[in-house]
């Protein structure tokens, strides 16, 4: 089947994460439900423009539908590369425009919340701690911290090799409280008892999921008392945004985050702006605008 083939094409050549495979192979599935099992070799511009109208509708997300036309445009210029199609439907579709939205930042006491609502006495516990102080420590991607082994650690330099998207590697540093909390789960009695090599196991001994990371830490956030919208996501806009505020500049986050441009990076001045506008508002004596003509 050409999906199957297409997501072998994206592991095994263009070598995306597992998360971003997932994505596509969702949004692939999804137009092919639309379209009832059609082959996906015969569906026209306007059964695909159909298919997008329909999620608008849905009250999907701009950001969303977005994400699911650039996976139909990666799709189906691979099948006129790969698989001899002569017509791409997706030629005559324009991409679909959207702005920047502003990235959610949380403040450094809710970070200190989230992260003491683990408790490290058990083995799991502690796995769970350190995958916490990485997303925030080094602005980590989920997928990046499922892939972590321990050769890709150096506890010396405290920095870490990084497979990130793309499987374009980078050095990124960690914090001298993440060593501590990693030696601490390095030298636990249970550690070294699962797969060979890889850091952060479920408790199969297996490396751990995506899936399993993503539905951990939303229970630690329901724990916590904190906003359900923070996902490990959000701890990373959150440390590039305190990052800014404490004066690092925008190259050295982007290499950090591993940000192939500057524009994506940038997107931080503005947190910090809106930030700044809200705190002067809520603290300045005169910043109500009221004016009295009468006094």
């Amino acid at each position: 089947m050409q999906i199957s083939r297409f997501l072998e094409f994206l592991k095994g050549v263009k070598r995306v994460s597992l998360h971003t495979l997932r994505a596509y192979e969702s949004d692939l599935r999804a137009l092919h439900n639309f379209i009832l099992g059609k082959p996906l070799e015969q569906v026209s511009k306007y059964e695909i423009r159909s298919f997008l109208m329909t999620l608008h509708k849905e009250n999907i997300s701009k950001k969303t539908v977005a994400r699911k036309a650039a996976s139909l445009r990666s799709f189906y210029r691979y099948l006129v590369l790969h698989e001899g199609l002569e017509k791409n439907p997706m030629e005559l579709i324009d991409p679909i425009k959207q702005e920047p939205s502003i990235p959610r930042a949380v403040s450094r006491e809710e970070v200190e919340l989230l992260l003491n609502s683990v408790d490290p006495s058990t083995f799991l516990g502690l796995r769970d701690r350190c995958i916490m102080e990485l997303f925030y420590s080094s602005g980590l991607r989920l997928s990046e911290v499922e892939a972590l082994d321990w050769s890709d650690i150096s506890f010396q330099d405290r920095i870490c090799l990084i497979k990130g998207k793309g499987n374009k590697s980078r050095l990124v540093p960690f914090t001298e409280t993440v060593r501590n909390w990693l030696k601490l789960y390095k030298d636990h009695p249970q550690n070294g008892l699962g797969e060979m090599g890889v850091v952060f196991v479920n408790k199969f001994g297996k490396r751990i999921s995506s899936r399993s990371i993503d539905r951990m830490f939303k229970e630690y956030v329901l724990k916590s008392g904190l906003s359900l919208h923070i996902t490990p996501h959000v701890l990373r806009h959150s440390i590039a945004t305190h990052w800014l505020d404490r004066g690092m500049d925008l190259k050295s986050i982007q290499e950090i985050l591993g940000h192939e441009s500057l524009g994506t990076t940038q997107i931080y001045t503005k947190v910090t702006k809106t930030k700044k506008q809200e705190i002067y508002q809520k603290t300045h004596p005169l910043a109500m605008g009221k004016i009295d003509l009468e006094g």
